[in-house]
């Protein structure tokens, strides 16, 4: 069973809550990342995406003029680091989310997205195909 220690992006962007949506747009871009995390005094408070910027503009916010506390998604699933990367994929496909935050017990430690995933199971299957080749030539 294939861990996503490894996968877990550990140097998160963040925005705080009474950051403009304008500027968690501007920070994604920069970072080239679909997501941001969301704190408030008390730590974490939950996750904004590209999805999330999109129904407020749906909605006509102004982007410009709302905070990202009064559109967060705080309802945000959580993994370990040492969790499974089937499990993840299962509670993605579940919440119909592309991002978990990472946590060991209380603490905050990272982001893993859907394409981080599927980076570490594409490794996984090259590193097999190279095992299987050199068994044969071998």
């Amino acid at each position: 069973m294939l861990e996503i220690t490894s996968a877990v992006k550990r140097k998160v962007v963040t925005v705080d809550e009474g950051d403009s949506l304008e500027m968690a747009a501007q920070l994604m871009a920069e970072n080239h990342v679909g997501a941001v995390v969301a704190m408030s005094h008390s730590g974490v408070m939950g996750i904004f995406t590209e999805r999330d910027l999109m129904r407020a503009i749906g909605e006509k916010k102004d982007p410009a003029g709302v905070s990202v506390g009064k559109v967060v998604n705080n309802n945000y699933v959580k993994v370990r680091s040492d969790a499974k990367c089937s499990d993840c994929l299962m509670v993605m496909k579940e919440n119909k989310c592309r991002h978990l935050l990472v946590f060991d017990d209380d603490r905050f430690v990272g982001i893993i997205a859907l394409s981080d995933l599927a980076q570490l199971l594409l490794q996984q299957k090259e590193d097999l195909i190279k095992q299987l080749e050199q068994y044969i030539t071998s």
